[in-house]
């Protein structure tokens, strides 16, 4: 899922798990695809074989729009934030 940050009075999604210490929203394509595919981490009750993780890939990520990776709605979602277009159905539905 792609988030933005700064959007209307209670910032944006990046904007509260950047808040989070150690929470990353960037990242470049390749490490992208490589979040998704990573088994997510759980306690190894899961599948028993002292790794950490649960060994099924994660296939969620929430990330912030980048230079590299949907440049235009990092744009897009500025331009809401200044104009106080936050609300408007039309801009929203160009993020989708």
């Amino acid at each position: 899922m792609m988030a933005g940050r700064g959007l209307g009075h209670t910032g944006g999604t990046i904007d509260k798990l950047e808040s989070i210490p150690g929470f990353r929203t960037q990242y470049a394509a390749e490490e992208f695809a490589q979040l998704l595919l990573s088994s997510s981490p759980s306690n190894d009750t899961n599948d028993g074989d002292g790794d950490g993780d649960c060994g099924e890939p994660l296939n969620a990520a929430i990330v912030s729009p980048s230079e590299n990776m949907c440049p235009a709605d990092k744009r897009m979602y500025a331009l809401r934030d200044v104009t106080s277009t936050v609300t408007s159905p039309p801009l929203q539905t160009s993020s989708i």
